[in-house]
């Protein structure tokens, strides 16, 4: 792994991200969450584009893809991405409430 390339990394939710957040999102609505989920989700984004090697913790090393796995967490919210060894790219795979959550079940 080369050390880390200047921010920002690319950052592109896939379509099913970008739902899994919306269901995040509605869920905090009736129990007047919604802007302290949208704050997180915010920095959540931050972190993944800004500092993503060191906000989370490394789970596995995929050499064949040249990618390293990360689980970061933030307001209750468990994030499972990927940042490639080179190219300063990230992929989030999921987002997820812990059991301390008001959004736990969502």
């Amino acid at each position: 792994m080369i050390p880390d390339p200047s921010p920002p990394f690319e950052f592109q939710p896939s379509q099913a991200i970008l739902e899994r957040i919306q269901q995040l999102l509605i869920a905090a609505k009736p129990q007047g969450l919604f802007p302290q989920a949208a704050k997180a989700i915010k920095e959540i984004s931050w972190r993944l584009v800004n500092v993503p090697r060191k906000w989370g913790d490394p789970i596995r090393h995929r050499p064949d893809a040249k990618l390293t796995e990360y689980r970061g967490l933030h307001w209750n919210l468990a994030c499972h991405y990927g940042v490639h060894d080179r190219v300063p790219i990230v992929f989030l795979t999921d987002i997820t409430p812990l059991e301390e959550s008001p959004l736990f079940g969502v």
